[in-house]
């Protein structure tokens, strides 16, 4: 609920005038119109570069066809998905077998954590980072069930395909390694050894969806050349460079020092604070299971490595990819503190960490910026 802070000053941000504009103007025309976009956005004549996320940016301009500028409407519409990628995160945890707290802890820290705030809070343009999560986690719940059941049966590979292509569609080069690896990752995990074998045949089986489904769209329906260098950098020198930009990034995430935005003795941070370690010390009250396996801070870590690989490489990587990493940070933060004899002190201190630094950064860095476009508008108006 801080989130809903913002919701009196949700507005766009200017970078997203270009993409209205777009959608906009080629509206008027109705059905034709919008068609004209989908049919760009497919072929990845926007931008003139190869992408996969044309699905993402396809589902903005018909809510925009259908509602206008209408900014609080896709917050809200982005803090559902935010919150439903919560609770699909905790169902998967759960289906894994991890601690029924653990999990409610992770998918309360990764709601809050700082590493989402972008793009939630930058709902335009961001589909991208946090739609795909949302059918990765109903895709690797039908995987873990197939590996559960030992066999792969039609309606789950239907389903399972369909799931595959559609991450594909909507999300970017994170959501393409999640899709190829995460299963095989759950499986080494999570499961003895007698289920390795039939588990790479259900690999083997979305690897050969993956690659057919890529082949479609590069011979059939993009239309710009399939170059990935111009987009990446693959020498040391920037991975060396990238890994200084991406941790002073995560400093500034932080709220101490020279931060982005600052936490303070304020009212809103800490009723925020204290709400939310309030809600996460209840949760864990009366547990007094065994610690968490180091099987479950191991699978975070490895599910981090493979969201944020392509990201050590990226030209001009921003606050808003580091979405896809986010749920798996949370589950590692709150399986080390798990494993702490005052469990419950340290996880609600890391929740009230994440809630006063949600607060923080609302009302720092994006109200006064939603203000500076009101007043952008209103003197464009008087031109």
């Amino acid at each position: 609920s801080v989130y809903l802070l913002y919701w009196p000053h949700a507005e766009f941000v200017s970078d997203d005038w270009f993409h209205l504009g777009f959608y906009l103007d080629h509206q008027t025309r109705g059905w034709a119109g919008e068609v004209h976009i989908v049919r760009t956005l497919i072929q990845n004549r926007l931008y003139g570069v190869f992408e996969l996320s044309w699905l993402s940016r396809a589902i903005d301009s018909v809510i925009i066809w259908g509602f206008g500028y209408a900014p609080r409407l896709l917050f809200g519409l982005t803090l559902i998905v935010h919150v439903a990628n919560a609770c699909l995160f905790y169902r998967l945890l759960v289906r894994l077998r991890v601690q029924e707290r653990l999990a409610l802890w992770a998918g309360a820290g990764f709601l809050l954590i700082p590493t989402a705030h972008n793009a939630v809070l930058w709902f335009v343009n961001n589909g991208l980072y946090h739609r795909p999560p949302l059918l990765l986690f109903l895709f690797l719940l039908s995987f873990v069930g197939t590996v559960e059941l030992g066999r792969l049966t039609w309606r789950p590979a239907v389903w399972q395909a369909a799931l595959l292509v559609a991450i594909l569609c909507l999300g970017g080069a994170p959501s393409f390694f999640l899709a190829l690896f995460a299963g095989p990752w759950i499986v080494r995990c999570f499961f003895p050894r007698d289920r390795w074998k039939p588990a790479l045949r259900v690999t083997a089986f979305h690897w050969g969806v993956i690659v057919l489904w890529l082949i479609v769209y590069v011979r059939f329906l993009n239309t710009v050349p399939t170059s990935i260098p111009g987009r990446y950098d693959f020498s040391f020198s920037f991975l060396r460079w990238n890994l200084g930009h991406m941790a002073s990034h995560l400093a500034g995430l932080s709220g101490l020092g020279s931060a982005m935005y600052r936490l303070r003795p304020e009212a809103a941070q800490v009723a925020a604070a204290l709400l939310a370690a309030l809600v996460v010390g209840l949760v864990g009250r009366g547990w007094v299971a065994d610690r968490p396996a180091w099987r479950v801070p191991v699978f975070a870590a490895g599910m981090i490595a493979l969201a944020g690989a392509p990201l050590l490489f990226l030209i001009g990587a921003t606050l808003r990819h580091y979405y896809t990493v986010s749920p798996y940070l949370a589950l590692l933060l709150m399986a080390l503190c798990a494993r702490l004899p005052v469990r419950r002190v340290a996880a609600g201190l890391l929740c009230a960490w994440f809630a006063a630094a949600v607060v923080a950064d609302i009302r720092q860095c994006w109200i006064p910026q939603s203000r500076h476009l009101q007043a952008l508008k209103t003197g464009l108006r008087r031109l």
